[in-house]
């Protein structure tokens, strides 16, 4: 594997509509939007590895993020 990506859905969902919105507006439709998607390879994956863990739970142990 060459390498993997780290989403954040919360900013692509928040993009996509106010692009939508600000078109529906009338204002220029931007060529490029940041959705917050990383390109995680070998050289920066120390940095990115509390991410990747943190909605992951082990067999036998509580989610998190339900609580």
């Amino acid at each position: 594997m060459y390498g993997t990506f780290n989403q954040n859905f919360q900013k692509q969902g928040y993009e996509a509509v106010r692009n939508i919105v600000d078109h529906f507006a009338g204002n220029p439709f931007p060529k490029e939007t940041d959705a917050g998607i990383v390109l995680i390879v070998k050289a920066n994956v120390e940095s990115y590895l509390p991410d990747m863990w943190a909605p992951v739970a082990l067999k036998g142990t509580p989610y998190k993020n339900l609580k």
